[in-house]
């Protein structure tokens, strides 16, 4: 099973990164474009909707068989911190590239109390776990296609 959690985080890993990087491209495209005034942090869902049910899909090639309520929590917990890895990355990467202003965060970051920085991250937390698990469970109803002669 280790070997399977590896392969599975990894794959889900640079699923969620290409996912990602398609969005950045596609939002970044509406806005200069004038498609959208605004960017909102929706678009996430999708993300975390795609992977999700893709490793979802993953378990059942793997396994032959769809993950119980339990091991989709499991595993959507391992798979919420690989996205927590993926997300603070690529908030790194845009920041010291110049698209988010480092004293915006410093400012943010100095006004909030310690508990409600800790409230903030379980919120973020549970709204990455929660969906994660229900795609998960989702992607590993899908039946494999049977490879053609």
């Amino acid at each position: 099973m280790p070997g399977f959690i590896n392969a599975l985080c990894i794959r889900y890993f640079f699923v969620a990164l290409a996912m990602t990087i398609a969005l950045v491209i596609i939002t970044f495209l509406l806005v200069h474009y004038g498609v959208v005034d605004g960017i909102g942090a929706s678009g996430n869902a999708g993300i975390l909707a795609g992977s999700g049910t893709w490793a979802g899909t993953y378990f059942r090639k793997k396994h032959g068989r769809v993950a119980s309520w339990g091991e989709s929590w499991r595993f959507a917990g391992i798979l919420t911190v690989v996205q927590t890895l993926l997300t603070v990355l690529l908030f790194g990467a845009f920041t010291a590239l110049g698209g988010i202003p480092l004293a915006s965060l410093v400012g943010f970051f100095t006004e909030m109390t310690m508990l409600s920085l800790f409230a903030l991250a379980a919120f973020g937390l549970a709204i990455c776990w929660i969906p994660t698990a229900l795609f998960f469970r989702i992607g590993s109803k899908q039946v494999p296609r049977l490879k053609k002669a």
